[in-house]
Protein backbone atom coordinates (compact mmCIF):
# COMPACT_ATOMS: atom_id res chain seq x y z
CA UNK A 1 0.00 0.00 0.00
CA UNK A 2 1.38 3.32 -1.26
CA UNK A 3 1.31 6.95 1.29
CA UNK A 4 -1.15 9.24 0.07
CA UNK A 5 -1.60 12.72 1.80
CA UNK A 6 -4.56 12.97 4.33
CA UNK A 7 -6.53 15.82 6.23
CA UNK A 8 -6.66 15.45 9.62
CA UNK A 9 -9.75 17.39 11.15
CA UNK A 10 -11.01 17.15 14.42
CA UNK A 11 -14.71 18.05 15.33
CA UNK A 12 -15.87 20.67 17.45
CA UNK A 13 -17.09 20.82 21.24
CA UNK A 14 -19.62 21.77 23.60
CA UNK A 15 -18.52 21.41 27.38
CA UNK A 16 -18.02 23.20 30.39
CA UNK A 17 -19.00 26.35 29.80
CA UNK A 18 -16.39 26.05 26.29
CA UNK A 19 -16.66 25.48 22.70
CA UNK A 20 -15.63 25.31 19.48
CA UNK A 21 -15.95 24.70 15.53
CA UNK A 22 -13.95 22.18 13.82
CA UNK A 23 -10.57 22.57 12.80
CA UNK A 24 -8.44 21.30 10.57
CA UNK A 25 -5.41 19.98 12.40
CA UNK A 26 -3.52 19.93 8.64
CA UNK A 27 -2.15 17.40 6.22
CA UNK A 28 -0.28 14.50 6.78
CA UNK A 29 0.83 11.33 4.46
CA UNK A 30 0.25 7.96 5.60
CA UNK A 31 -0.90 4.29 4.12
CA UNK A 32 -4.01 4.84 6.03
CA UNK A 33 -5.68 7.89 8.24
CA UNK A 34 -4.80 6.21 11.35
CA UNK A 35 -1.38 6.64 10.07
CA UNK A 36 -1.63 10.31 9.33
CA UNK A 37 -3.38 10.73 12.38
CA UNK A 38 -0.22 9.63 14.38
CA UNK A 39 2.68 11.79 12.19
CA UNK A 40 0.46 14.97 12.85
CA UNK A 41 0.44 13.91 16.77
CA UNK A 42 4.44 13.21 16.38
CA UNK A 43 5.01 16.54 14.35
CA UNK A 44 2.99 18.27 17.16
CA UNK A 45 3.81 16.74 20.15
CA UNK A 46 7.24 15.16 19.59
CA UNK A 47 7.46 11.39 20.95
CA UNK A 48 5.84 12.28 24.69
CA UNK A 49 2.37 13.16 23.50
CA UNK A 50 -0.01 14.46 26.54
CA UNK A 51 -2.08 12.24 28.01
CA UNK A 52 -5.05 13.68 25.98
CA UNK A 53 -3.94 11.82 22.84
CA UNK A 54 -4.95 8.52 22.12
CA UNK A 55 -2.36 6.84 20.06
CA UNK A 56 -4.69 3.73 19.75
CA UNK A 57 -7.47 5.65 17.87
CA UNK A 58 -7.83 9.13 16.57
CA UNK A 59 -8.66 11.08 19.58
CA UNK A 60 -7.73 14.46 21.34
CA UNK A 61 -9.16 15.50 24.43
CA UNK A 62 -12.02 13.43 23.79
CA UNK A 63 -12.70 14.55 19.99
CA UNK A 64 -12.56 12.24 17.46
CA UNK A 65 -10.38 13.18 14.50
CA UNK A 66 -11.69 12.67 11.01
CA UNK A 67 -10.05 12.54 7.42
CA UNK A 68 -13.17 14.86 5.58
CA UNK A 69 -14.67 18.31 7.51
CA UNK A 70 -18.08 17.03 6.85
CA UNK A 71 -17.45 14.62 9.05
CA UNK A 72 -15.66 16.73 11.42
CA UNK A 73 -18.79 19.28 11.65
CA UNK A 74 -21.51 16.52 11.65
CA UNK A 75 -22.36 17.01 15.56
CA UNK A 76 -20.75 20.87 16.71
CA UNK A 77 -20.59 22.27 12.88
Amino acid sequence: MQEREFEVWMEGFAATGESATAQLLGKYKGKTFMDAYLNYVKEKYGNSPPDYVDLTKPVIWGCNCYSTEIEARKYFG
